[in-house]
């Protein structure tokens, strides 16, 4: 008999839920992460938030401080999207904390940025341009061209948002310039990839 959809999603709570109030948190951190991204992607912000606060205890009592660290960053993004922003920000700053602790640039600059988007969604701007900035250095420093397009086209909604629209058309073009760029990388690494294909069979 196959299984459907919603016996393997119930099965999955059932399991992540046992594991949680067994006190195995090792076992059931990923899962109550897994169930709370889930739930967050189906707008079910309630579920999403339990179960992220879930996978937040059992990072902090397995002391895995990356997964503390994603834990935080899905429950600000839960807590973002309810409108709760001080408790978003709260949680995204503490995940920076632990970001900046263990070296990851990546997940810092990432933070950076998602504190700066809380921001400007509450109209804070000047905070909001100090993250973005500094998110943008960090994304410039480790060479990641995505993100750094993505932030420069916030910070240039930014200046829109505040009626500074020569500011804004030079980052929104700063943003499609770094765009562009990626787009020529990735066709000329296509390119060379199909020569060495043809190369190959010859």
């Amino acid at each position: 008999m196959k299984t459907s959809y919603l016996d393997k999603q119930l099965l999955a709570i059932f399991i992540a839920e046992h594991l949680f109030f067994s006190k195995d948190y090792e076992r059931a951190l990923k899962p109550n992460l897994r169930l709370g991204a889930k739930s967050y992607a189906i707008l079910d912000l309630n579920s999403a938030l339990k179960f992220t606060e879930r996978a937040e205890i059992c990072a902090r009592e397995t002391n895995d401080k990356m997964m503390l660290s994603a834990a935080l960053k899905q429950k600000g993004l839960v807590l973002q999207s309810m409108l709760r922003s001080d408790d978003a920000v709260d949680a995204y700053k503490k995940s920076l904390d632990i970001d900046r602790e263990i070296g990851d640039q990546a997940a810092e600059a990432t933070t950076l940025h998602q504190i700066g988007k809380v921001y400007r969604d509450t109209n804070r701007f000047r905070e909001a341009l100090e993250y973005y900035n500094e998110s943008l250095e960090i994304k410039r420093e480790i060479g990641n061209r995505a993100g750094e397009a993505a932030t420069l086209h916030q910070i240039g909604t930014v200046y829109q948002l505040t009626n500074q629209f020569e500011e804004a058309l030079e980052y929104y073009n700063e943003s499609l310039k770094a765009s562009r760029e990626m787009e020529d990388e990735a066709d000329e690494k296509m390119g060379t990839e199909t020569e060495e294909e043809l190369r190959d069979k010859i």
